[in-house]
């Protein structure tokens, strides 16, 4: 059979209306099936997910009792990297932000700048032991620097610094450019703006 008359064969088949409730009835039980499948199926990742999420609830939770030490430790254990590299370094530097993030949109201002300067304190370790040897992740380190030099600490010239250091050390690294950008384009509004007046 030629693909025309099989195209045609299928379109009249599907055109009648006990037909396409019959084939919506398949494709919504294969989709269900293999979703629900997807679902019920654990990984080691999953798993390695889940203790991080309440090893975060966790440490927010010891952060509130001023426990600083007791949640960076616990956020520490939970890291896939090994323990002393940049990579940990980094990977506790985000969780520590994430923690930061939620303090600050709870409106706990004070909380949220204590975790995020912790959290500073692990990309400026992640950047001295990334090196030379992994500027990619020592760029990297600099731009989670450069968000909290800007958001948390309201300190937009060291920010910017970081931005610029980010870049020296890894000159392929297109988010910093960007974010550099957005910089210099904020910078020149506000001098028209500023002249305007």
């Amino acid at each position: 059979m030629n693909a025309k008359l099989q195209v045609s064969c299928l379109r009249r088949t599907i055109s009648r209306p006990a037909h396409r409730v019959a084939i919506a009835a398949f494709l919504f039980a294969s989709v269900f099936t293999v979703k629900g499948f997807a679902q019920t199926e654990r990984t080691p990742q999953d798993d390695r997910a889940a203790v991080r999420t309440d090893s975060q609830a966790q440490a927010a939770a010891l952060f509130v009792e001023g426990r600083d030490t007791e949640a960076v430790a616990l956020l520490a254990s939970t890291n896939i990297r090994p323990a002393g590299t940049a990579g940990w370094h980094t990977e506790t530097a985000g969780r520590l932000l994430h923690i930061a993030w939620a303090f600050s949109t709870e409106g706990k201002k004070e909380l949220a700048d204590r975790v995020a300067l912790l959290s500073f304190g692990e990309t400026v370790a992640a950047v001295k032991v990334a090196g030379e040897r992994e500027p990619a992740r020592a760029a990297a380190a600099l731009l989670t620097a450069a968000l909290i030099q800007e958001r948390f600490l309201g300190d937009l010239e060291a920010a910017k610094a970081s931005l610029r250091r980010a870049r020296a050390i890894d000159p392929e690294n297109e988010p910093a450019r960007e974010a550099i950008e957005k910089f210099e384009r904020a910078e020149r509004q506000s001098d028209s703006r500023n002249a305007g007046n």
